[in-house]
This record gives structure tokens, C-alpha cells and sequence, in this order.
């Protein structure tokens, strides 16, 4: 008998798992997923197979991999499943083997904590010993993660985004893949997830800043100049220091 033999995933842990991947952020106006299940393996769906569309989908993919992983499951995924379904962008199946990491814990927890925040940031610089576990948790989910350093290019990016309080504040962080097809996509997904959610553990206010890579000129300007033409621009984030209440 193995590890994963011990327990098959119960109706009422499966729901709690889905409830949190549902709070995941996405970049459209509205949520571009759906669930499956069946039998041991759970089924990502989207009705919509578009870059916006699976940068979320990668998003709910990573937030039910964490919450699986803080209830003591690990996940085997297939990304977008050859010969699967129109719009079939994941399977899953949940493995018990193990007991949850503190990481694992904090990382779930946060998905509760997390809300994109849009408003001014405080001043105080976010050291780079923060964001290099960014970087690290966007590496662990096949991504670069790279913080865009240019002022100009950095101003481009924040008048973008009109919703965007501040013009100062905060480090802007550019999210990569080596590809730019719908895998890479999803991964991308996963990747803000993963960034996201660490930020929120280290205490960080974030949000995306999705209108950046939507402008075309701004994109390939993002990939000049920030990327020197070797990777692909996915997801803009904003993260830094809450303000402090008056």
C-alpha cells in the first residue's frame, strides 16, 4: 500500500478547495472558469481561450493547488491535456502523501487576506530581500519575475492603468515566460498567484496592472527594454507597503 492509498479527497474538503481557487484574482472583467469533477481528478474549464483568459485560469489553477496542499494533498497536474475537450485547460488529481508545510499554511491563509489594492503605497522601499522571494516564488512556477527599473518606462506602464492612485510608490514587477503560447499563458497564471500570495504573507498591498500589457506599443517597448527581446511580457504587478491610516 502507498501513501496515496490511505484516503481518496471527500466531498466537503473538495468544495472548501474550490471555494478558495475561486478567490483567485483574474485579469478579465469577470471569472473565465469553470470546475469538473470526476471520479479522483478535478477539471479546469474556460469558455474563452485567450491570454487574459488563462492568465486566470492559471491563477484558480495555483490558489487550488495551495489550498489542497495546507489540507495535507499533493497535486498532479496536465496542463492543457492533448486530444482534451475545446477550452479543457487543466486536470488535476489530488494525491495524499504528506503533511502540510508552514508555507503551505501561510500561503492558504492569505488567499482569504488577499485583495488587489489599487491605492497609494506607503514610501518605504520594499527591500530586495522581499522581492527576491518573489522572484523566487514566480521561478517556482516556470516564470521570471523583473522588477522594471527604466523611470520612463515605469511611468508608461502606471498612466496606463488609470485606476492607479499613485505614480511613485511601490515596485513594478514584470511577470515572463520563455514562450508565448497557451501554456505559457497558464503558467503565467500560476505565476501571479504564486507572487501575489507571497506578498500578501510578507505584508505587502498589491495589485495588477493588466491595461500595460494590453497596449501593443507598451508591450514590445516592455520586452526591449526591460527584457533585452528574449522573454515575453505576461502580467504587470504593483506591489508595496500598505499606507499607513491617518
Amino acid at each position: 500500500m502507498t501513501t496515496t492509498d490511505v484516503r481518496r479527497l471527500d466531498g466537503k474538503t473538495l468544495d472548501e478547495a474550490l471555494d478558495l481557487a475561486d478567490r483567485a484574482p483574474f485579469t478579465s472583467e469577470e471569472r473565465l472558469w469553470d470546475w469538473r469533477s470526476a471520479g479522483d481528478r478535478i477539471d479546469l474549464f474556460t469558455d474563452t481561450v485567450d491570454r487574459d483568459a488563462l492568465h486566470s485560469c492559471g491563477a484558480a489553477l495555483h490558489h487550488l493547488r495551495v489550498a489542497l496542499a495546507a489540507m495535507g494533498w499533493r497535486s498532479a497536474v496536465e496542463r492543457m491535456p492533448a486530444g482534451g475537450a475545446a477550452g479543457h485547460v487543466a486536470r488535476l488529481v489530488p494525491l495524499w502523501d504528506r503533511d502540510p508545510a508552514v508555507t503551505d499554511i501561510a500561503s492558504a491563509a492569505a488567499i482569504s487576506l488577499r485583495r488587489g489594492d489599487p491605492r497609494e503605497y506607503g514610501a518605504e522601499v520594499v527591500p530586495w530581500s522581499v522581492l527576491s522571494w518573489l522572484v523566487e516564488r514566480a521561478y517556482s512556477q516556470g516564470a521570471v519575475l523583473q522588477p522594471v527599473i527604466d523611470t520612463q518606462l515605469r511611468g508608461q506602464v502606471l498612466r496606463a492603468n488609470p485606476g492607479v492612485r499613485s505614480r511613485a510608490a511601490g515596485a513594478v514587477l514584470v511577470l515572463t515566460t520563455e514562450g508565448d503560447d497557451e501554456k505559457a499563458w497558464l503558467r503565467a497564471g500560476e505565476a501571479m498567484s504564486a507572487v501575489l500570495l507571497a506578498a500578501t504573507v510578507w505584508g505587502l498591498a498589491s495589485c495588477a496592472l493588466p491595461r500595460a500589457i494590453d497596449v501593443p506599443a507598451l508591450r514590445a517597448q516592455l520586452r526591449q527594454t526591460a527584457l533585452n527581446r528574449v522573454l515575453h511580457p505576461q502580467v504587470v504587478l504593483r506591489v508595496g507597503w500598505p499606507p499607513v491610516a491617518r
